[in-house]
């Protein structure tokens, strides 16, 4: 099978990248915003799904910009993520799915059928060891996760720029 290809896509149909990132816009510590474009469709191979596997064990957590790292160390700066992945700032939730969730055999390989994660609550992620689970995704499916951030009271503020940034990271196993 073909390695899986992952997309994330905002309400709007946006895909996420590096240069198109998640803005949470201007947040206060001791506050929560939320994405705006939340959910956030985590797809499967959304273009080609032919001979690609479902992917399982999925987990996402938050790592420093520059190192990749889940607890940046000494030498990332706060505008890197430093202290919002240390801190687990970034909070997730999975409900809701869509695209190719029934079990059955398509594109020549047997999938299970895709059960709804249909969290209520949010989940901290970021720091070492801090990941999130979430349901299988197969090929030509999607998961929705809703992303919200909150500093806490004491952050540390950011500077000139005014923006700190981290990536999310997903994890996952496929056959």
């Amino acid at each position: 099978m073909s390695i899986p290809v992952i997309t994330f896509i905002d309400a709007s149909g946006n895909a996420l990248t590096l240069e198109n990132p998640l803005n949470f816009g201007e947040v206060d510590a001791g506050s929560t915003s939320y994405f705006a474009n939340n959910p956030v469709s985590i797809w499967n191979s959304k273009a080609s799904p032919s001979g690609v596997s479902t992917i399982e064990n999925v987990k996402i957590t938050t790592v420093t910009m520059s190192s990749g790292y889940p607890n940046g160390g000494e030498n990332v700066s706060i505008a890197e993520g430093r202290e919002a992945v240390e801190n687990k700032w970034v909070q997730i939730r999975s409900s809701g799915m869509g695209g190719c969730t029934a079990s059955g055999t398509r594109w020549g390989a047997d999938y299970p059928e895709m059960i709804d994660d249909a969290e209520s609550s949010y989940t901290a992620i970021g720091g070492t060891e801090n990941w999130h689970s979430i349901g299988p995704i197969n090929p030509s499916g999607y998961r929705n996760v809703y992303f919200r951030v909150s500093p806490g009271i004491n952050s540390t503020p950011v500077g000139s720029n005014n923006y700190i940034q981290w990536k999310t990271r997903i994890s996952f196993t496929y056959v």
